[in-house]
């Protein structure tokens, strides 16, 4: 970085996170331009952003760097040695630094933040389960940093994993940006064989899969859109700082629900970093690209339990969608017991069609009325089979629903996730983003 000295008004901190040592250190430097002749603390989290990591620690910037100074054009002492603490210094883990404002500016996270620490999760991770009497089998993959790329049942490829956008997985975008500020799970339009986005962390046992990934966004700081990026924007380019977000995917995947062997739980939890703000988001919580052959769409009305056929749009109604291949022996469908949500009664379910290239189908959930720093948990059950099988489990789904009105509560996060009834949820604290306010919808 290079700066000349002079006058500063409420500038944010700057600095870099250089290197974690062999002995475990954290070493950088940091300083406020407001006064750069002070040194300043610099705060430490483990596992995650400010906000969702764990703060494991402070320094004083106050070491000399005599680089920093020439570099900068700034005079003082502006560099930091952490001693990460014994309890974190084993397993894989991820560091990060943030200078803390000597006035009233936004705390700055550090560039070169997170580092890490260990070996990364192994991605290339299978579970699996019999359905209809043939394995269902799903893998993930260590380039798609652990999102889902595969998906067979009966010898038959269901997904689409051509690039980093298309797979089953989750993605957001904020503030009516669309692509131009899109953390996406499984990586970037520019990664190949390996993701910008970072698994953090995975576990398959059996039939079941728990992931948390930190996304990247979809395009790089600066991309040309070419385009705006919506209708209600008039930006053309990318509006994200840097490649890698701060935004935390956790998944809890799966095989089987409810004893219903069709049908694949999806729950998810989406973490808004603590530095942001938002006006409003379009929580794609699941998409899923297929192949081409799965070339009829459907529409299945949970009410009277009537398949009928669907444009291939492009866009979003309000009733889950199936897409399948003509003579009905694969298909895949998406239902959710929280959509269509009262803000939105005409959307929800969309789909796409690409073809001769892909077809695509996705389960949406949007916030509009301000989206501060938290979790938003949502859940989605993909269901596979034949098209009837997919029919019969939907209006068991359905049924199961209306009569158990249970709604996701805990984060569904690496291990656990848990569950409440409806009974319960005029005891449960209000006012947190732990669980967005359409997840009470199936209560009432």
């Amino acid at each position: 970085m290079s700066a000349a000295p002079g006058v500063h008004t409420n500038e944010s901190p700057v600095g870099w996170l250089d290197v974690i040592t062999p002995d475990y250190r954290i070493v950088g430097w940091a300083l406020d331009a407001d006064s750069p002749e002070r040194s300043f603390n610099v705060h430490f989290y483990v596992d995650g952003p400010a906000g969702r990591g764990v703060l494991v620690g402070a320094v004083v910037a106050n070491l000399p760097r005599p680089d920093v100074n020439t570099a900068t054009g700034y005079p003082g002492d502006h560099g930091f040695s952490f001693a990460i603490p014994e309890q974190y210094r084993s397993g894989y883990r991820f560091f990060y630094a943030y200078g803390i404002d000597a006035a009233t500016d936004p705390n700055a996270q550090l560039l070169g933040s997170p580092k890490t620490i260990g070996g990364p999760p192994n991605g290339d991770t299978t579970i699996s389960a019999m359905v209809g009497g043939s394995p269902l089998v799903i893998q993930t993959f260590s380039y798609l940093a652990g999102a889902i790329g595969s998906l067979t049942w009966r010898g038959k490829e269901f997904i689409d994993r051509d690039d980093h956008g298309r797979e089953l997985q989750s993605a957001s975008h904020f503030d009516n940006l669309g692509e131009c500020y899109n953390p996406t799970e499984a990586g970037s339009t520019v990664d190949g064989p390996t993701s910008t986005s970072i698994l953090q962390a995975l576990n398959a046992t059996a039939n079941v899969l728990t992931s948390q990934t930190q996304m990247a966004f979809w395009l790089l700081p600066g991309t040309n859109y070419g385009r705006p990026c919506s209708p209600s924007v008039p930006h053309t380019t990318a509006q994200n700082s840097h490649a890698l977000s701060n935004h935390i995917l956790d998944k809890a995947v799966t095989i089987g629900f409810a004893g219903l062997d069709h049908v694949i739980e999806y729950l998810v939890t989406f973490t808004v970093p603590a530095n942001e703000q938002h006006d409003s988001a379009i929580f794609e919580v699941l998409t899923g690209y297929m192949q081409p052959e799965f070339s009829s769409f459907w529409r299945y009305s949970p009410v009277t339990g009537v398949l009928s056929p669907l444009d291939y749009g492009p866009g979003e109604q309000n009733q889950p969608v199936i897409l399948a291949t003509p003579d009905g022996e694969y298909a895949m469908g998406v239902y959710s017991p929280d959509l269509p949500q009262d803000e939105f009664p005409a959307a929800g379910y969309g789909r796409w069609s690409v073809i001769p290239d892909t077809v695509k189908w996705n389960c949406v959930f949007r916030e509009i009325n301000g989206v501060p720093p938290g979790q938003y948990i949502y859940r989605c059950y993909v269901v596979v089979g034949t098209l009837d099988d997919v029919r019969d489990s939907m209006d068991q789904l359905y049924a199961y629903f209306s009569t158990n009105r249970v709604v996701v509560y805990e984060t569904p996060s690496l291990n656990e996730h848990s569950s409440i009834s409806c009974a319960a949820i005029a005891a449960r604290p209000r006012g947190s983003q732990s669980v967005s306010t359409s997840r009470d919808r199936s209560c009432r």
